[in-house]
């Protein structure tokens, strides 16, 4: 839980703003500025909350958190002004390239723990439901926040609290830490996805 907090906001809420007439500017603000901090500020949180617990290498995962950071947006940022017009003409398809890549990096790190799930089979619903709970809390402290905001704003910093970088997440899961934090990142995918139909039933004003 402290990692899924810890990482920048994905890169899908302002889609996930757009389709819940949420504030689309507002969460492209906040996944845009969060991307900076995350290298900085996730080795600092473990580094003062885990450890006594935990034995993680802080530098790395500094190093890490920067690279998957700041790489590939140094790449789309000279992509995008070398290739300007390329990119107009086939970013129809860019959201279906980037399900696929998704899709084979939570691949390549389940293949990881795969002997740990099926060891876990019965017991997975525990993490399920601990999934539930933590983007649940995360969605109503996302909306209360800012309670002097309007509706859509608010809608748009629950999206922003709770639609983590999961891509970073499951990554970084893999790289630093035991398989059962893994498993359960990979699984708070779930009810991001069930949950998301709350902000159907909030009114806008």
């Amino acid at each position: 839980m402290l990692l899924l907090s810890s990482v920048s906001a994905g890169v899908s809420t302002p889609a996930w703003s757009q389709f819940m007439k949420g504030d689309v500017v507002l969460s492209t603000v906040v996944a845009t500025a969060s991307k900076f901090f995350v290298p900085f500020t996730l080795p600092f949180v473990f580094k003062v909350l885990t450890s006594s617990t935990l034995s993680i290498d802080i530098s790395s995962l500094f190093l890490t958190t920067f690279r998957l950071i700041f790489i590939p947006l140094g790449i789309a940022l000279v992509t995008r002004r070398l290739a300007h017009q390329t990119i107009e003409k086939t970013k129809e398809h860019f959201g279906s390239i980037s399900i696929i890549l998704v899709m084979c990096v939570v691949y390549a790190n389940v293949s990881h723990v795969q002997g740990y799930i099926m060891e876990n089979l019965l017991t997975v619903w525990k993490p399920l439901l601990a999934s539930y709970v933590f983007i649940f809390s995360l969605q109503i402290i996302g909306y209360f926040i800012a309670p002097w905001k309007s509706q859509t704003s608010r809608i748009s910093l629950s999206i922003s609290a709770s639609y983590m970088n999961l891509t970073l997440a499951i990554v970084l899961a893999g790289l630093y830490f035991e398989p059962a934090v893994l498993l359960f990142v990979i699984i708070t995918q779930i009810p991001l996805v069930t949950l998301v139909g709350i902000y159907k039933h909030i009114p806008r004003q």
